[in-house]
């Protein structure tokens, strides 16, 4: 036979916490298949087991050990109802259990701080029977203010902590650290526990010093749970970003031999046409109009940096065929601090941006683009202005959002970012009456750090 005390019906109070709250951390998550059914059966199956777990003994250890049962049964169960990997279904299973731990002792401190029962703690956890706390009208009243600090906890810590963990794209680097937060869990649970069980040594204010430290407790660890999601992301952008970085690079190299080549072609090709005019007595205006084609291919941008040189020449014949005007007013003779792979990425993510915005506008006259670079004392001032039409988004950190449907999404401005972080330097970005200016000051330095 079952007696029903206390703590035998709060195993249920307790599976039904635990099982709402690991809901709430993975309802974005694939579902698997028949889901509904599967909720079903697992919510039977934890109910099941608590039911069938005997409360054999009233201390501590046992009781620890119980609700560990408990939490571990239910999140096997969850392992069924969501397509999760094991190690990533533990996080969000330990998030969870710290969110019903938090409710918890909330609950208990302001059930003890309105005098709702003598020992709100003792109240979960006693031997007595069930019905000697709390009459008929009295346990509605603590049934009200119950459901209504778990509701309003749980979605209290869903929207600082939940939202920024139960996302799609979370994945955990550092598992190491995830398992240090669970054992920060472990302990306060055990030691809430331990402090419940001391015989005779139910006090009001130890009590409310008690579930104050355990609330900071487990603020601290789903501080440590979203810590890890979001340097997480910020891994995933460092790594897109770099492998742009890496690809800039190795595309410097073979356009700087293809530029090379091309101009060496070209220059070979005008003395042989004006050879063969000359022999075949063409027009002096034919050779000419043949001469003007082949200079579109063979004007190079001088800057005074060869990196420099071959990414606007490149810019440059790009925007030659889509009949926009680059303008380059440049002195980078004192950029040689920045490696020419830098120059490149830079440079180019910046025109490409200038021309993707410029491409949008009708009027051919308004189709220019603006690269000044200068030198002031020990700085070097790189400005690049052109028009945009329509609405300009920035987003949280005021950079704009690009339009464009490619794998790297909004990543070339961030690699813009990263290089001029490299260099200690400072990017101001403005826009006024149509004009979007870009500003970038570097310190000149001898060399630069990697």
């Amino acid at each position: 036979m079952y007696e029903f005390t206390e703590l035998f019906v709060y195993k249920f109070v307790f599976i039904a916490e635990l099982l709402i709250a690991m809901h709430l951390y993975s309802f974005r998550r694939k579902h698997r298949s028949r889901f509904t059914l599967r909720v079903i059966l697992g919510t039977l199956i934890c109910f099941g087991i608590g039911f069938a777990y005997p409360v054999a003994v009233y201390s501590e250890w046992y009781s620890s050990l119980m609700f560990l049962v408990l939490f571990t049964v239910c999140s096997v169960v969850h392992y069924f109802l969501y397509d999760i990997p094991v190690k990533l279904l533990f996080f969000l299973c330990v998030s969870a259990y710290t969110t019903q731990h938090f409710a918890h002792e909330l609950y208990t401190l302001l059930a003890n701080a309105v005098g709702l029962v003598s020992n709100a703690t003792m109240g979960m956890y006693g031997s007595a029977p069930i019905g000697n706390n709390f009459t008929s009208p009295r346990i509605i009243l603590v049934s009200s203010v119950y459901l209504e600090v778990y509701l309003v906890s749980y979605w209290v810590l869903y929207i600082l902590f939940g939202k920024k963990i139960n996302r799609e794209d979370v994945r955990i680097n550092n598992f190491a650290i995830a398992l240090i937060a669970a054992l920060i869990l472990l302990i306060d649970i055990v030691m809430n526990a331990v402090a419940v069980y001391i015989p005779n040594g139910y006090s009001k204010t130890y009590t409310f010093l008690t579930c104050i430290y355990n609330l900071i407790c487990c603020l601290l660890i789903l501080y440590i749970q979203v810590s890890l999601c979001v340097q997480k992301k910020l891994e995933r952008e460092l790594e897109t970003v770099s492998l742009l970085l890496h690809q800039s690079e190795q595309q410097f190299k073979e356009r700087q031999e293809n530029i090379d080549l091309l101009n060496l072609k070209c220059h070979d090709l005008k003395h042989q046409i004006r050879e063969y005019g000359g022999k075949r007595k063409i027009a002096e205006e034919y050779i000419q109009d043949i001469e003007n084609i082949v200079n579109i291919y063979d004007s190079s941008v001088k800057t005074g940096n060869d990196a420099l040189d071959l990414i606007l020449t490149e810019k440059s014949l790009l925007c030659q065929k889509m009949e926009i005007s680059l303008t380059c007013l440049a002195d980078c003779t004192k950029l040689g601090f920045v490696t020419d792979t830098d120059l490149y990425g830079l440079f180019g993510n910046i025109v490409d941006n200038a021309m993707e915005a410029v491409m949008k506008i009708d009027e051919k006259e308004r189709r220019n683009i603006n690269v000044i670079v200068k030198n002031i004392n020990d700085f070097v001032y790189i400005e690049v202005t052109n028009y945009y039409t329509g609405e300009l988004k920035l987003d949280e950190e005021g950079i704009p959002v690009t339009t464009k449907d490619t794998n790297y999404h909004g990543y070339g401005f961030k690699s813009v970012r990263k290089i001029i972080e490299k260099y200690g330097g400072d990017l101001t970005i403005s826009t006024s009456g149509e004009i979007f200016s870009l500003s970038i000051l570097l310190r000149m330095t001898e060399t630069a750090e990697n």
